[in-house]
């Protein structure tokens, strides 16, 4: 190690020592008096300077200098290749959903998302959530209204639904009878409970319905930021 640096680790290291040193019985010793004017004024001398948040700074900068792709799009390197937006708003959505983090969900609304797309089309918002959930790093689900609250679906549970309903519908084979009990048992018999009341709820075919023809998504981040640069 630097000669430099080592100077001041020992100096912690001397400093640490004589605090580990001090036998707190001899304090008993004095009276309540002095031990008061003294526990007053040592916070004066207990100013230490927190090198470690500096030194960190310092070290941030250097690794930006010898990685400068890291002050571009480097989570999610993918949406480099979106050609509706800026470089600097690819950036700042690169940056947006890394830390939002993974298994989170977020809407077209998202405040912070909207703090980076005012400026953006309506048609725009929607083409890089479909771009994204192409890309796999988001995932689409349904927001399917119950009585007070909404549960979430995602798009396989929904087909499952339609499927269901579809079969019920009509005079079974044996095989298409044994899809519909494993899709009945599979969905929970067709019910659920309302988040807020705790009302068990029928699922309907209308409410399948009015989700898919009026659909509120949701998004999910189902993958991971690229963690190639964390450790280097």
């Amino acid at each position: 190690m630097n000669n430099y640096l080592q100077t001041i680790i020992n100096k912690y290291n001397e400093f640490n020592k004589y605090l580990n040193s001090i036998n707190i019985e001899e304090f008993k010793q004095l009276t309540r008096e002095e031990l008061i004017e003294f526990k007053n004024e040592l916070p004066s001398y207990f100013s230490f300077r927190y090198l470690n948040s500096e030194i960190d700074e310092i070290i941030k900068e250097k690794k930006l200098q010898e990685y400068p792709e890291l002050l571009g799009v480097h989570h999610y390197p993918e949406i480099k290749e979106l050609d509706c937006i800026s470089e600097e708003d690819k950036i700042k959505l690169d940056d947006f959903i890394s830390a939002w983090g993974f298994n989170s969900y977020l809407h077209e609304y998202t405040r912070k998302l909207r703090d980076i797309n005012k400026n953006w089309e309506h048609e725009i918002v929607i083409k890089i959530l479909e771009f994204l959930t192409s890309k796999q790093i988001l995932k689409r689900y349904y927001r399917l209204y119950v009585c007070c609250d909404y549960i979430i679906v995602d798009e396989e549970k929904i087909n499952k639904y339609l499927r269901l309903f579809e079969l019920y519908q009509r005079e079974l084979s044996n095989k298409e009878g044994k899809e519909f009990d494993e899709l009945y048992s599979e969905l929970d018999y067709l019910t659920c409970f309302c988040p807020d009341c705790d009302n068990e709820i029928e699922i309907t075919k209308e409410m399948i319905m009015d989700t898919v023809n009026d659909p509120n998504y949701l998004y999910k981040i189902v993958k991971e930021r690229d963690k190639s640069y964390d450790n280097i």
